[in-house]
């Protein structure tokens, strides 16, 4: 039976063993601290942008719907994020001061009824469809309102109609709180001040829809399905009778 004689190492090479393998050690230290590195930069990261995110989001509730808002405020703010992003995004200057939010129906022409938000600024009276994919938007001016009146919807409910000349916009299943007050009370003293030439704020001038816009507004309702061919004709009178 033999034996296998382990190989003698002489000491330089003994000397070159023990340094490759601390050179691997080293090197797999060094990935390790790496990689723990960039875990530590990744939850930063994280952290900050879910802190970003958060502070953003308490910034919206409170210009949207004041700064004592609660859980309802919040839950409103949730439900109704499409449309109070697009309003933000779109129809509202940087420093627009918002009066009040409320979440309502918008009653369109044959019956139909849009949920979306009712915002009133101190610049104008603004509505926005809550859905992703049937946008429509409706913007106000209070020099070419001539009231805003509140009616019952129901027991618990209330609906507002907004009169600009001759055309009447009715929003209702509207929650009787304290924003549909503030909203009926701010844009009362908007409409007087805009009657009176004056304003109760210093701002730039309001985006308007001119009527081509509007047009092709109620054109992609039409062809999203939201309004009919009748809908659509009576809502193109109004347009180009304004």
């Amino acid at each position: 039976m033999g034996f296998f004689k382990k190989k003698e190492v002489s000491a330089e090479e003994q000397a070159k063993l023990d340094a490759d393998k601390a050179e691997r050690e080293r090197l797999r230290q060094e990935k390790a601290a790496a990689r723990e590195k960039q875990r530590a930069i990744d939850s930063a990261a994280r952290t900050e942008k879910k802190e970003a995110k958060k502070l953003a989001e308490q910034t919206d509730l409170e210009r949207f719907f004041g700064s004592d808002s609660g859980y309802n405020e919040q839950m409103n703010r949730i439900a109704y994020s499409v449309a109070i992003n697009r309003i933000r995004d779109q129809l509202l200057g940087k420093d627009e001061n918002v009066f009040a939010t409320v979440p309502v129906e918008y009653d369109m022409a044959g019956g139909k009824e849009v949920k979306g938000v009712l915002i009133a600024t101190d610049q104008k009276l603004v509505y926005s469809s809550n859905s992703i994919n049937k946008e429509f938007t409706e913007i106000m001016d209070y020099k070419s309102m001539s009231s805003i009146s509140l009616a019952a919807d129901g027991f618990l409910k209330k609906e507002l109609h907004v009169t600009s000349g001759r055309e009447k916009r009715v929003f209702d299943d509207i929650k009787d709180d304290k924003h549909l007050t503030k909203l009926l009370d701010s844009v009362r003293k908007q409409i007087a001040s805009a009657h009176s030439g004056s304003s109760t704020q210093p701002h730039a001038a309001a985006p308007q829809l001119d009527k081509y816009q509007q047009l092709e507004q109620i054109s992609k309702l039409k062809e999203q399905g939201i309004l009919t061919e009748a809908e659509f004709q009576v809502e193109k009178t109004k347009i180009l009778n304004t």
